[in-house]
């Protein structure tokens, strides 16, 4: 039977007890009490990666329990059958049909990947398979105890919680709330891709939902989430969920609430975002060569699309509440543009285009930084004149740069100096980020795709 494996990256964050907490029904008034936390926990170590692409934990135990390691972590009986009004998922392939990707592969033959399993898929022998090693040391007891109900009178559909903790100290244990059974991983602290590979690498089901650990599941999401996978025509690869900011209704929102309130409309992000697991093995998973929360989710998304597999929305809703944060943080974003450095050496200069990225601000970046460095120079060379030019330019860029980003906010004192001086550090910092980028990804390629499986 289809099930699906839901994988959680996390830095411990207290949001990740609000998140399990989420996906856990309150028991009945009649029910039991609710159980303590069931921790299956990981080996110490890192995911080995094995010649049949397993995911085998290193160290780990090879003669466990076979019914513990058979039951743990199916945790929720859900709904297949469509709920009351639930609005069908609509294809949504963002770029006018599969044929607007250059160069993209036909649609593969996709025999077997229906419950009815006649085809290669229903014969694993590579990372999808039944597992003799676990992917985790699953010492606990399986997931009988489990807080997620059992909805009664509705096709059961296995549910497995994977937490990859990828903290750099894990000393203290993670927050999970009572009731709630997850199996725990250890990460590499080498950033959400690399998590998420270590995560649905050891998934035991068909199909693996991505969860970022600072959401909140609406009520009803384990039901949506299931109705979402199982209505998914063969030819889909991957299902996203809709996501909500809550902004705040007294005062407009500051520069960073603005940009945490445009992931609402971001493709294929993986703060809720199920993909078939044999399509990210297909395709090679996340490229850890991206290692922040940037650009990451949208680039695998282009190479699931381009291997010839279909996106599509779903009806689940999470709420991705706005962090708090400093206000240097707009400058530490940067970062990412190292990252759109390498996309562009991947994909040429229609990688924007292709990966369904909005357009940035990176040539009137480079020059407003270009005006001050001539600046700067001028003044060196005791060029009054041309300081006095390119000073000009630089200041009227920046000017520009800051009013753009200050107009639509609430305009508090500390809005308009953050936005003011933040304003003339983001173009310097963002073309030297660039640059590192550019240096560091000469002669990157995109990640090999797997061939495809016979069909007979």
């Amino acid at each position: 039977m289809t099930g699906v494996s839901i994988v959680i990256p996390t830095l411990g964050r207290p949001s990740l007890t609000t998140l399990l907490t989420a996906l856990t029904p309150a028991p009945a008034a009649t029910g039991p009490a609710a159980t303590p936390a069931t921790v299956h926990a990981g080996t110490p170590g890192s995911i080995a990666d094995t010649a049949d692409g397993s995911g085998v934990h290193a160290g780990a135990a090879a003669d466990g329990d076979s019914a513990a390691r058979a039951g743990a972590g199916m945790l929720v009986g859900a709904a297949r059958t469509a709920l009351p009004g639930r609005t069908p998922p609509a294809e949504l392939t963002g770029l006018a049909g599969r044929s607007a990707l250059p160069g993209r592969a036909p649609a593969p033959d996709r025999t077997g990947l229906v419950t009815d399993r006649t085809g290669p898929a229903a014969d694993r022998t590579g990372p999808a398979a039944d597992r003799t090693g676990p992917a985790a040391d699953r010492t606990g007891p399986a997931a009988e105890g489990s807080g997620l109900a059992t909805h009664a009178g509705r096709t059961r559909m296995p549910v497995e919680i994977v937490i990859v903790d990828d903290r750099a100290d894990r000393g203290a244990p993670l927050p999970v709330p009572a009731g709630v059974t997850v199996t725990v991983l250890p990460g590499r602290a080498a950033g959400p891709a690399a998590a998420r590979n270590v995560g649905w690498r050891a998934a035991r089901h068909e199909w693996v939902a991505f969860l970022d650990d600072d959401v909140i599941p609406e009520p009803g999401w384990l039901d949506a989430l299931v109705d979402d996978l199982a209505g998914a025509p063969d030819e889909v690869g991957g299902v996203q969920g809709g996501l909500r900011v809550p902004l705040p209704d007294d005062r407009r929102p500051t520069d960073w609430e603005r940009g945490t309130a445009a992931l609402a409309d971001g493709r294929w992000i993986t703060a809720d975002m199920a993909y078939r697991r044999r399509v990210l093995d297909l395709v090679g998973g996340f490229d850890e060569r991206l290692p922040r929360a940037f650009r990451e989710d949208a680039e695998l998304a282009y190479r699931v699309r381009d291997a010839g597999w279909d996106l599509i929305r779903g009806a689940r809703i999470v709420t991705h509440p706005v962090r708090e944060e400093d206000r240097w943080v707009s400058v530490r974003r940067q970062r990412g543009n190292a990252d759109d450095a390498l996309l562009r050496r991947l994909y040429g200069r229609d990688w924007r285009y292709l990966l369904e990225i909005p357009p940035g601000r990176r040539a009137r970046h480079a020059g407003v930084t270009a005006a001050g460095a001539v600046a700067l120079l001028a003044l060196a060379a005791r060029r009054p004149r041309v300081a006095a030019v390119a000073g000009a330019a630089w200041a009227a860029g920046t000017a520009e740069f800051a009013a753009a980003r200050i107009a639509p906010g609430p305009r508090t004192a500390r809005e308009i100096t953050t936005m003011a001086v933040t304003s003339a550090v983001i173009p310097p910092a963002a073309v030297t980020w660039w640059l590192r980028g550019w240096t560091r990804w000469r002669g990157a390629r995109p990640l090999a795709r797997r061939p495809l499986e016979p069909t007979r």
